[in-house]
């Protein structure tokens, strides 16, 4: 369940800055996602519902990319 809150969470803040970055032409989009990622990890609260980056799982699934 908190995988699906976490995926639910970056899909609302990717829309909500593709709609932000439609109406904002002097700035490139991927400035505006990185702000929203910026602002979501600032606030404690979508903070909470975001999971953790585990590093060994990232890499357990690049090594097998690899191999």
């Amino acid at each position: 369940m908190d995988l699906l809150i976490s995926s639910l969470m970056i899909a609302i803040a990717v829309a909500f800055s593709n709609i932000l970055a439609r109406y904002t032409k002097r700035i490139a989009g991927t400035y505006i996602n990185l702000l929203m990622g910026v602002i979501v990890a600032l606030i404690p609260w979508t903070n909470h519902l975001v999971l953790g980056f585990d590093n060994d799982v990232f890499m357990i699934g690049r090594l097998q990319e690899i191999t």
